[in-house]
């Protein structure tokens, strides 16, 4: 059955209903990635991105003149040298970049900024004795597109390569969890230049490094970060669960400019994760259930974000629980019917360790005050059993509503005390966890 969900508002985060809610000009950006926005889009707009210098984004020995639409960058830069540069868009926009000329935004090929950003920047390695053009054309949420070009110029000095290779990314993040029973991972890393590589898993100089990473010979510029990086790939075996696995790596570049330290690279591994519990199951009488599920192990001690669905969806279809990322997770529900529920429960960690469970409850909701089942006077004392769990008042003199009469011993329980009184007339009014009450009952005691 359909779950309703009880939602805090301000915890979550703006989606394209709550973005539209906001005015007519309000448009979700970039929805699902980490530049998610909601920005005024002004749907009148018939101007195309206005471009300035970034002159932030420079190296801190570097700066800019302006020129004729666009800038140089003074002084010329070292081969392979990281280098970066950027601009500013007076709006939200999208940016394309390219070494040569296109006739337009839609000619180009690279992008700049996938995303819709007002500050857009890359970071290239070239070779020496090159004079260089990038010309960037940007385009905002109303596809208006640059018609001219914006260029950027900068030189790298001719001369040989004196500086050893750098590696500038690795695939997997240094100091990075990996899942439980990986057994082989794959080593990849990124190069400033051409150059060749060797791993080991000891501290040891380039040639005494047993093991060798096969090496692009041209760079790839398929990424907006990063512009003619060079990858290199390896093969590592008998990766460790729950411990770290330390590599040491050394590269040598085309001229022989060797690396004399070695970059470490660490991979955590984890331990087996799983779901230890969920709650409710069976038969429960709630009108608003907690759906809780408690993880354990993986990268975190079962520190993990839990999805649920009421299908057997993948996990990024699913609900994210309300109270998660953490090894306790809690999902309330409200204005539930009876009925047969099902939660196909999946939760994931750091390391990327999954845990999957189904859960069932069924919802027989209490509508029914409970029943008296026992009642005696044993010595000094009147007790009373009911058919269920509840707390029960009375009063000796008159007719009473519950609320209003003096408490029984036992909060939620069934069976309740009361002094005895002789030849008294016990009026007793009862009420269940779920606020059913007993119709009035009386006891007659006799001296």
């Amino acid at each position: 059955m359909p779950l309703k969900l009880l939602i805090d508002d301000k915890f979550k985060e703006c989606s394209e209903y709550r973005c539209r809610s906001l005015g007519m000009a309000c448009e979700l950006i970039n929805a699902g990635t980490s530049d998610q926005s909601c920005v005024d889009v002004n749907p009148n707009d018939i101007n195309s991105p206005l471009i300035s210098p970034w002159p932030e984004a420079l190296p801190g020995n570097y700066t800019l003149a302006i020129e004729q639409q666009g800038y140089s960058i003074k002084p010329i830069f070292e081969p392979f040298e990281k280098i970066t540069f950027g601009i500013k868009t007076d709006e939200y926009a999208q940016c394309k970049i390219q070494a040569t000329h296109a006739k337009n935004y839609d000619e180009m090929t690279n992008f700049l900024s996938e995303t819709f950003k007002k500050e857009h920047n890359i970071t290239m390695f070239l070779p020496d004795g090159n004079e260089y053009a990038f010309y960037i054309r940007c385009q905002d949420k109303r596809g208006n597109k640059n018609v001219a070009e914006y260029a950027v110029r900068f030189a790298t000095r001719k001369g040989p390569d004196r500086i050893p290779p750098t590696i500038e990314r690795t695939f997997i993040d240094n100091n990075a969890y990996i899942p439980n029973g990986i057994g082989n991972i794959t080593l990849g890393i990124s190069l400033n230049e051409p150059a060749y590589c060797k791993w080991s898993k000891a501290d040891k100089d380039y040639s005494s490094m047993e093991n060798e990473f096969i090496c692009d010979t041209v760079p790839r510029n398929d990424t907006t970060s990063f512009f003619n990086l060079y990858d290199c790939f390896a093969n590592a075996e008998n990766i460790q669960d729950g411990q770290d696995n330390v590599f040491y790596f050394r590269c040598s570049d085309l001229s022989n400019n060797t690396n004399q330290e070695s970059y470490k690279y660490t991979l955590k591994g984890s331990r087996a994760f799983a779901i230890n519990s969920v709650s409710p199951t069976g038969s429960i009488y709630d009108l608003s259930p907690v759906l809780k599920v408690v993880t354990s192990g993986g990268a975190e001690n079962g520190k993990s974000t839990c999805n649920f669905a009421t299908a057997d969806v993948a996990y990024e279809q699913m609900i994210e629980m309300f109270e998660t990322n953490s090894n306790m997770h809690r999902q309330q529900f409200t204005n539930i019917t009876p009925g047969l529920y099902e939660q196909y429960i999946t939760c994931r960690d750091i390391a990327g360790n999954e845990a999957k469970l189904t859960n069932q409850f069924y919802a027989d909701i209490d509508i029914a005050g409970p029943n008296l089942k026992n009642v005696w006077v044993d010595s000094s004392v009147l007790h009373i059993v009911l058919t269920e769990s509840s707390t029960c008042e009375y009063s000796t003199q008159q007719d009473i509503a519950y609320g209003k009469g003096t408490k029984m011993s036992g909060i939620d329980v069934q069976e309740h005390t009361a002094p005895a009184l002789k030849n008294a007339i016990y009026r007793i009014a009862c009420v269940d966890k779920n606020g059913n009450q007993m119709p009035l009952i009386k006891v007659y005691t006799k001296g």
